[in-house]
């Protein structure tokens, strides 16, 4: 029989919930107890069971505003959303499984919770029990390079903007240097207003975790004068590398210096014999994309699943205060 429960974060099964994230087929180190942590003031968890065995998870980010309850994703997190444990099954019979879980975790979803936005792993494919409990599936994009060949070759596939950037930044004479302090970055990120105040505490909480399980590093670019011109923060998770920040200094963007480093971090990527994957997070904005896409990345479909019942609230409002109005005419 399957049987769930929400609870409180729980400490006592923390090495039992990262290692069902990592064997799951959804994995993703932001679904991590202690990546959320640093991200989250608030966070739950679903566990779905049957016979004491662990089939599915779904981390839940609370919060709150004007007595208005949500669970939407947190800030530096490309996906969370449901997780599964691997299943070798018939497909009809994994389906159907499948079906039940999420109709449990939809279940247990608190019913004061007024919006719920999430991003799927790209890897959760079964969305249709959402769509029957009135949650909308939207399809989104982001971009990954799979890192099968030398970086000469993955150059060679470059656009010319963005090979014409790189011989700019050679040009004059900019190095690139790896570094774990993120000071820098964060600075130049709030100085473009990328993030505010308050994601820069988060994140500078969130780095000092990657740092201490050795889970990242910076690049930063500069030039012969130890000028810095810009910077990216880089995530290890299994076998791919994730780009989760960047910034570049206003007054040096006509070096080239943004994709001389991005190149970098290719280039060390592809020397880690481990990594097989280089993962631009995104992104859906057109600007970014078409800037991304330079790097002869391969799109990737993932889910956003969501559901605002403040439209229902708003319109049961409306309708009553019509009804009063009504009335006492």
């Amino acid at each position: 029989m399957i049987i769930g429960e929400l609870l409180k974060r729980q400490h006592d099964n923390e090495t039992k919930w990262n290692e069902f994230i990592d064997e799951s087929p959804q994995h993703s180190i932001y679904c991590q107890s202690w990546y959320l942590d640093s991200l989250c003031s608030n966070w739950e968890e679903i566990i779905i069971k049957e016979n004491g065995d662990w089939l599915a998870i779904m981390p839940l980010n609370l919060d709150s505003k004007f007595r208005l309850r949500y669970s939407v994703q947190p800030i530096f997190t490309q996906y969370l959303g449901l997780l599964f444990a691997p299943l070798e099954l018939k497909q009809h019979k994994e389906l159907e499984l499948k079906r039940k879980i999420i109709k449990t975790v939809i279940g247990l979803i608190p019913k004061n919770i007024r919006i719920i936005d999430y991003n799927f792993s790209p890897k959760f494919k079964y969305f249709l029990p959402f769509v029957w409990e009135g949650y909308s599936v939207i399809p989104r994009i982001s971009y990954q390079l799979t890192l099968k060949k030398n970086i000469e070759e993955v150059i060679c596939n470059y656009s010319s903007r963005i090979k014409d950037d790189i011989k700019k930044s050679i040009k004059n004479n900019l190095i690139c240097f790896t570094s774990n302090d993120i000071n820098d970055l964060i600075h130049m990120c709030y100085t473009n207003s990328i993030i505010n105040k308050k994601s820069c505490i988060r994140f500078k909480m969130l780095w000092d975790q990657i740092i201490i399980r050795k889970n990242g590093y910076c690049i930063y670019a500069k030039d012969e004068n130890n000028n810095i011109h810009c910077g990216g923060a880089f995530i290890i998770y299994k076998e791919k590398i994730i780009f989760i920040l960047l910034s570049t200094k206003n007054e040096y963007k006509k070096f080239g210096s943004t994709s001389f480093l991005i190149n970098e971090a290719i280039k060390q990527a592809i020397d880690n014999p481990k990594i097989k994957s280089f993962d631009f997070e995104g992104s859906m904005i057109e600007s970014i994309e078409k800037y991304f896409i330079g790097f002869n990345p391969s799109p990737i479909t993932y889910f956003k699943i969501q559901k605002n019942k403040l439209h229902t609230l708003m319109n049961i409002l409306q309708k009553s205060k019509l009804l009063i109005s009504k009335y006492k005419r």
